[in-house]
């Protein structure tokens, strides 16, 4: 009865890595919130400390989300598969 965890921790496992990029994008929108906050308050007291966040903002627009999320699928979903083997693997031993 036991070996019947392994297959729903592998599920487990596999649904966090599908929900990861989803929370790590929201933490990158936060970032760039406080980031364009931040160079516009600065904006008007000191434009080299603006220049810097706005370079900051760039450098968080070069991750790419999209290869995040299929990344995060394809391990997914590998994971799911492996999950399916190992229940039926217990299921005939």
């Amino acid at each position: 009865m036991i070996w019947l965890l392994v297959p729903i921790i592998i599920w487990t496992v596999a649904l966090l890595f599908m929900g990861l990029p989803h929370f790590i994008y929201q933490i990158i929108q936060k970032g760039k919130a406080k980031l364009r906050k931040g160079a516009k308050l600065a904006r008007r007291s000191n434009p080299d400390e603006s220049m810097v966040k706005s370079i900051e903002e760039g450098m968080l627009d070069m991750i790419h989300i999209r290869n995040l999320f299929f990344i995060g699928s394809i391990i997914g979903l590998v994971l799911m598969a492996l999950g399916t083997v190992a229940l039926c693997a217990v299921l005939v031993l």
